[in-house]
């Protein structure tokens, strides 16, 4: 019976991790997501649009000193002083 419980919970955290990994929560619109679009015209500074996810809605970048610019439907445009390391997710 314990032999059972191992597994089943090692194969829910290979299923999960394998979902972080190939994003199929930010591709099934689960989770919020943002990736760099290009800035207007005489802008220097690095902008990302983020999707609005259905449980975290959208991810807030004011933790990485950017300014939230404008939203329509479906998409924030943000507006970042320097490049973000990483994937910001919020």
């Amino acid at each position: 019976m314990l032999l059972k419980i191992v597994l089943i919970a090692a194969l829910l955290g290979t299923g999960l991790f394998v979902a972080k990994e190939e994003k199929l929560f930010e591709r099934a619109g689960i989770v919020g997501h943002c990736q760099v679009v290009p800035p207007p015209p005489g802008d220097y500074g690095q902008w990302h649009g983020c999707v609005e996810g259905m449980m975290t809605g959208f991810p807030n970048l004011a933790q990485d000193s950017c300014t939230r610019q404008s939203r329509i439907p479906g998409v924030e445009y943000w507006r970042c002083p320097v490049p973000l390391s990483g994937n910001p997710s919020g």
